[in-house]
């Protein structure tokens, strides 16, 4: 949760000394990442949008899945909140996952309210360039909305 919040403390930070809009600050992550940006969203009105690459929705599930130097980070990451509150996500939300993702499986990214990319033959991280510029390309979209 300390992760969420220290996001949030840099983007009013940067709205504050007038090196961002509000209307257009959005927040971006991968993995674990991905689980601050749902956190962010969820416990913050700072975002106008978020983008979130294999995100850990499941806490304890991925705990099992990470690989053995990575099982704490959840206790790091749940902070003094444990699950729910992604259903309190109000701010457009970009998912993109590989659909042989084994760390964070497809289905927890599947159970949130979101728009939801799908990158067949794609597992946790995007290495085929095709991939990436295809991604990048969606995630710019994104935060460029109308409305946001």
């Amino acid at each position: 949760m300390v992760d969420a919040t220290d996001c949030a403390d840099a983007a009013r930070h940067l709205v504050s000394a007038g090196r961002a809009d509000p209307g257009w600050v959005a927040i971006w992550g991968a993995s674990a990442g991905g689980y601050t940006v749902l956190r962010a969203l969820a416990i913050t009105d700072v975002f106008a949008a978020g983008i979130a690459r294999s995100a850990v929705v499941d806490l304890e599930s991925w705990s099992r899945a990470a690989p053995k130097f990575q099982a704490h980070h959840a206790d790091m990451l749940r902070g003094e909140f444990s699950g729910g509150a992604e259903s309190a996500i109000r701010r457009p939300l970009l998912l993109i996952h590989g659909d042989e993702d084994r760390v964070t499986p497809l289905g927890q990214a599947r159970s949130l309210n979101a728009r939801l990319i799908v990158i067949p033959g794609a597992g946790h991280t995007l290495r085929r360039p095709a991939d990436v510029r295809h991604v990048l390309r969606v995630e710019l979209e994104h935060v460029l909305l109308p409305g946001i």
